[in-house]
């Protein structure tokens, strides 16, 4: 058995998304749409493996907002020492996701139909916090925007994005 098969063979279960598993050798898995789901979040509002990697972290999340971290770490960074614009990207479109979960019941589907990310400012170092709004809900489309600050409070980044629901979950 090659080393990737090992690999995907692992986690017969789903893996739990958690700090203590990230690093283990099942993340790096391909993904087998044969087997079903392959991990399981802890629930309805919770971190992807993806922005667990990340070092994204909920601070909180309701009646359409949420506001969430990432510290600046080397991985994230591109050449010239400064965080790479996809991982400031992805806090501000994680933190949306978020927001949209608090309104939705859960088991939706939503999907980012269309997102314009405006960079502002570089960022150097420090934890970033990402502060989500949901502005529009009509039918199935979703209006979010999403600010991103750094650690002095400087805004790096402002995300808007549109979601569109595919099919709503269980009533709340």
């Amino acid at each position: 058995m090659s080393g990737l098969a090992a690999v995907n063979n692992l986690a017969e279960e789903p893996l739990k998304v958690d700090e203590t598993l990230k690093s283990q050798p099942q993340w790096e898995a391909l993904r087998d749409p044969s087997r079903g789901r392959q991990f399981a979040t802890s629930g309805w509002i919770a971190l992807s493996p993806f922005e667990t990697l990340l070092g994204i972290e909920i601070k909180s999340a309701e009646a359409g907002r949420s506001v969430l971290t990432m510290p600046f770490a080397l991985k994230l960074s591109m050449c010239e020492g400064l965080m790479h614009g996809g991982a400031i990207s992805s806090l501000a479109d994680t933190a949306i996701a978020v927001a949209i979960k608090t309104i939705l019941p859960s088991g939706s589907h939503f999907v980012t139909s269309e997102m314009t990310t405006r960079f502002l400012a570089p960022v150097r170092e420090g934890t970033l916090t990402a502060n989500a709004r949901i502005s529009q809900y009509a039918g199935k489309h979703l209006i979010t925007v999403a600010e991103i600050t750094d650690c002095d409070g400087v805004k790096v980044a402002c995300l808007n994005a549109s979601f569109r629901v595919l099919r709503h979950g269980e009533s709340k």
